[in-house]
């Protein structure tokens, strides 16, 4: 197993299923018929107003198309958080700054949900994010000018009530819960990945009578916890109370183990990850939770055995192993995990169009050879990456940064000064044909090659349609596919999109006549 590859496994917790979350009555495929520099001619839209100002409506509905009153619709833009009410038909009109926007919609029974991408590194649960908005997962609106018909969809929200007892059944007040998809349930399919609430109710931290509550869309959960005197879950009860089930989780004592990384000279390393030894091989080891910025870290186990545990944190090599005799209640503190002094067998920079550098962006390196062994890593402050304990061989590495472009080259291992270079964006314009008036999501936009790696969600746009047409700007310059959504309908898209260009496609979305 590679590094920083591996998942956690946590106790599975099944939540009936009260509603589809998502119903797929249509999949079709459409590619852009043709790539030219030349603007479709869209109708003339409304200029923003004097006072700079911008209006939009649309309508809130639930993915049976239902209107959805008596909610609100959070535009979150440079000056903070804005809120427009929905009216009994479920429209609703708000005059904001024209500029770029995060959309969603809460509400007391109803949410708006994204599709979260995978997780780099194993964390905890932390009470810095629990019920905070995850913007990563809200739409992305470019308003710049009046529109018409920007229409949101939301599911039905899923309460999950619960508490938090210690391992002698006394609550556990100032616990982090957070419910996690149980990904052995997630679909292999590009429009069916983990669904999760954007404005961040998958996770709370409990009362002081250890109670929480959690709200999130339809499906199956595992939970996860974390409290500063415990270990992890290591039971969870369910009963009925009062008509509602109500889930109690017991946290056992575990083993915990906490303490420092450095570096050759004892200077505290960055971010990146503590990973577990398996039963398998001793190279086997799996990313199993994280460093955090000051080379700082706290692991925590139910496991009553000798475990075997180092840190990779980013840009480094691994550091020298640590056997712990873990059992129950054991406590580790001041261990100090040593990285070693060590050459990187790829090494490169980063950098845009312009030729600037690219600070703290993700790279996925792929073997295109037997015996090569896949990674993360990611560039630092300057730019530059680097890259350990890679077998000589082939490697596809991808690379993206938000408004510069997405890059994918093949390295050979050894390499140094391979200088990686995002080539910008572009646009994408194009005709519905059924859909006048509204709008759609365009989500699961990824860049595809010719090698087999795990695509990464680079965005999620709602798209204004106006007259039949639409523009998106600011897509990075690659082979790009994406999901347009609207409804019921999901259509596949697939088209280049040239650096500082255009491409052209049609999407098959609207109401049948």
């Amino acid at each position: 197993m590679s590094r920083r590859t591996g998942s956690r496994a946590l106790l599975a917790i099944s939540l009936t299923v009260v509603a589809a979350v998502v119903l797929i009555i249509a999949l079709r495929r459409t590619r852009s018929p043709a790539i030219t520099d030349k603007s479709l001619s869209a109708a003339s839209p409304k200029r923003p107003r004097a006072d700079g100002k911008v209006t939009l409506t649309g309508t809130v509905r639930d993915f049976e198309t239902h209107a959805v009153p008596a909610v609100e619709v959070m535009f979150r833009g440079a000056a903070g958080d804005v809120f427009a009410p929905t009216q009994s038909d479920g429209t609703y009109s708000i005059a904001l700054p024209a500029g770029t926007y995060r959309v969603a919609v809460r509400g007391e029974s109803v949410m708006s949900v994204g599709l979260a991408d995978r997780m780099r590194l194993p964390e905890l649960p932390s009470s810095e994010i629990a019920g905070v908005p995850d913007e990563a997962l809200m739409l992305r609106l470019d308003a710049a000018t009046d529109l018409e018909g920007v229409d949101l969809e939301v599911v039905a929200t899923w309460k999950i009530f619960g508490r938090v007892l210690n391992p002698d059944g006394m609550p556990l007040p100032g616990t982090v819960v957070r419910a996690d998809v149980d990904t052995a349930q997630v679909v292999a399919s590009p429009i069916a990945p983990t669904l999760r609430p954007v404005l961040g109710t998958d996770s709370a931290v409990t009362d002081r009578d250890g109670k929480f509550l959690l709200r999130v869309p339809p499906g199956e959960y595992s939970f996860a916890a974390y409290h500063p005197k415990f270990g992890i879950v290591h039971d969870v009860d369910q009963e009925t109370v009062n008509g509602a089930i109500e889930h109690t989780i017991f946290l056992a004592r575990g083993c915990i183990v906490s303490g420092r990384v450095v570096d050759a000279l004892g200077q505290p390393a960055g971010d990146g990850a503590i990973e577990l030894q398996s039963d398998f091989s001793e190279n086997d080891f799996g990313p199993t939770g994280r460093v955090e910025a000051d080379g700082t870290f706290r692991w925590v186990t139910n496991a009553t055995t000798p475990v075997t545990l180092r840190a990779w944190p980013w840009a480094s090599p691994p550091s020298a192993t640590e056997t712990l005799a873990c059992t129950d209640g054991a406590v580790f503190d001041k261990v100090e995990l040593k990285l070693p002094e060590a050459a990187p067998d790829l090494e490169g920079v980063l950098v845009d169009a312009g030729g600037e550098l690219v600070p703290f962006a993700y790279l996925d390196v792929s073997p295109l050879d037997l015996g090569g062994v896949g990674q993360q890593e990611r560039t630092d402050g300057e730019g530059t990456w680097r890259v350990y304990r890679v077998r000589a061989g082939r490697y596809a590495v991808r690379a993206h940064a938000m408004g510069r472009g997405f890059v994918a080259e093949t390295v050979r291992s050894p390499g140094r000064g391979i200088k990686l270079v995002l080539p910008g964006v572009g646009r994408l314009e194009g005709t519905t044909t059924v859909l006048e008036t509204g709008s759609f999501a365009l989500t699961r936009i990824v860049c595809e090659d010719a090698r087999r790696e795990v695509p990464r969600a680079l965005d999620r746009r709602l798209v204004v349609v106006r007259g039949g047409r639409f523009v998106v700007e600011d897509l990075p310059a690659c082979n790009l596919t994406a999901i347009a959504s609207w409804h019921d309908q999901h259509v596949v898209v697939a088209v280049t999109i040239p650096p500082n260009g255009t491409a052209i496609t049609e999407l098959a979305l609207g109401s049948a006549h």
